[in-house]
């Protein structure tokens, strides 16, 4: 009767905290949740978290991805496959993957998405992808300025309630064939070298991924056009196949990597998911079509999240070192 009895106690403690865990969305994982052949995958239980905002234009977006996650996917999988939680965020979102928030319209340029940026503020991520400048390459605008409005997008950021330690990760531009953009790309990929450096004086949180090191690296030019910008039977002049968004994946991999290491990465700040949403507040100067956006947008929370599948090895490209 008293091994019945103790038998009783500890099969109700345990559907208590199966319960609790579950009420909690800490599902215990099957076997199948993880890749068990040649795994490296660390427990998680001592990992920063990560709530990445990937921010940009379009391709951030992931413009011409056939599956349109772009470097995203790939990058979360490596994320994932290492052990860390991720999130990623942002008002909108696109791809196939279930992770697939994201901050990023086509055609903007660096104020542009320093404005659009401010309704993923409340989202408090303690990483930021930036890639932007591209279209004010290929617009011509004020390119030997570009810097002075990348440090007003960081700073827009960084200053930001919740957000003076966030990590930002800016990226020079990737190659392109776009007369325009191949023309003023070399200057301004400079300038955000030269950046990063000064705002690390500053005291600010930031390390660069730099998607087309100058020569005589080894890892210049690794993105290749038109073999890695190539969908179907036609070379884009901007965006990158899946292929190519892969390497682009790996050069942020390698940043945030490295970040990781030194310690740059600390637990995001708690947020409100149920009051999140973007308020412009009549603050925007922008096109009708980027209100609209705008309006759309306002009250969508960031609610895709999870696995797709099994967690694998995404196997990345490695630049050459």
């Amino acid at each position: 009767m008293a091994l019945s009895f103790k038998y009783f106690i500890s099969l109700t403690l345990f559907l208590g905290l199966f319960l609790i865990s579950t009420a909690h969305g800490n599902t215990i994982p099957s076997t199948g949740d993880i890749d068990a052949s040649n795994s490296t995958l660390d427990k998680r239980d001592d990992k920063v978290k990560l709530r990445i905002l990937p921010l940009g234009a379009s391709i951030t977006w992931g413009l011409l991805s056939e599956t349109h996650n772009g470097y995203r996917k790939p990058l979360r999988d490596q994320l994932r496959w290492k052990g860390y939680e991720v999130d990623m965020v942002g008002t909108r979102s696109n791809g196939e993957m279930k992770d697939k928030d994201v901050e990023a319209r086509s055609g903007d340029t660096i104020d542009e998405v320093r404005e659009a940026a401010q309704g993923s503020l409340p989202y408090k991520p303690n990483v930021v992808l930036i890639n932007a400048g591209t279209n004010d390459c290929a617009q011509e605008i004020d390119i030997k300025n570009a810097h002075t409005r990348m440090h007003k997008l960081i700073n827009s950021l960084v200053k930001a309630d919740g957000m003076k330690d966030t990590l930002i990760v800016l990226s020079t531009l990737i190659p392109s064939h776009k007369k325009q953009t191949a023309e003023h790309r070399p200057a301004v990929n400079k300038q955000y070298r030269q950046l990063v450096k000064s705002m690390k004086n500053e005291g600010i949180n930031i390390v660069l991924a730099d998607m087309d090191p100058e020569a005589p690296d080894p890892g210049h030019g690794w993105l290749k056009w038109p073999k890695d910008y190539t969908h179907g039977d036609k070379a884009d002049s901007t965006h990158p196949n899946d292929y190519g968004y892969s390497k682009m994946a790996y050069v942020w991999w390698k940043a945030l990597e490295k970040a990781l290491k030194d310690d740059l990465i600390k637990d995001p700040q708690p947020w409100d998911s149920g009051s999140t949403c973007a308020d412009d507040n009549g603050k925007s100067k922008r096109s009708i079509k980027t209100f609209v956006q705008k309006l759309y947008s306002r009250c969508k929370k960031s609610d895709h999240t999870g696995d797709d599948g099994p967690i694998k090895d995404p196997k990345l490209p490695e630049m050459p070192q």
